[in-house]
């Protein structure tokens, strides 16, 4: 073999080696890339695992907020119904009490003339006595509900609020 044959041979040897480092390197290269994408990947997945257990704690937190709110309207309800009942109750007897006549000291001596002084004594000692206190309506009974969401019918008339002979 020749000199030149050698040469041949020691330079195509070496234009292989150049390839095998160069395609090392990047086989290298493409191994470190790879590397820093995992680690990005596992960061980003522990970041995604932080914010969900994060919003599962304030889910719960807005969830026993939202509890006591709704126990704290139940309650308020309830003392809304109960004062609109008094207050129905208190409107009730104040209708009823309107309805009563009342006669002025004027009206009464246009009909009747001026008052003796028997009356104005009868009449101060009436003004003087405390009356009884207005009689609370009671709801009527009911007709008990079969099945159904038919409407509840009194079974009784009220009774009226108006004192006899008055």
């Amino acid at each position: 073999m020749t000199d030149s044959v050698r040469i041949r041979k020691a330079q195509s040897q070496e234009a292989e080696i150049d390839r095998l480092r160069e395609e090392a390197t990047e086989a290298s290269d493409e191994y470190a890339r790879l590397a820093a994408e995992t680690l990005e990947a596992h960061r980003h997945e522990a970041e995604l695992d932080t914010l969900v257990g994060r919003l599962r704690t304030d889910a719960q937190v807005q969830e026993h907020q939202l509890a006591m709110l709704r126990d704290r309207l139940a309650t308020v309800d309830l003392e809304f119904e109960t004062v609109r009942a008094v207050r129905d109750a208190l409107t009730y007897a104040s209708s009823h009490e309107s309805t009563r006549p009342r006669y002025s000291q004027a009206n009464r001596t246009a009909r009747n003339g001026p008052p003796s002084e028997a009356t104005n004594a009868s009449t101060r000692a009436l003004s003087s006595a405390s009356s009884p206190p207005p009689r609370r309506r009671t709801p009527a009974p009911t007709a008990p509900r079969r099945g159904g969401s038919a409407p509840r019918l009194p079974l009784a008339e009220p009774r009226s609020t108006a004192l006899p002979g008055r």
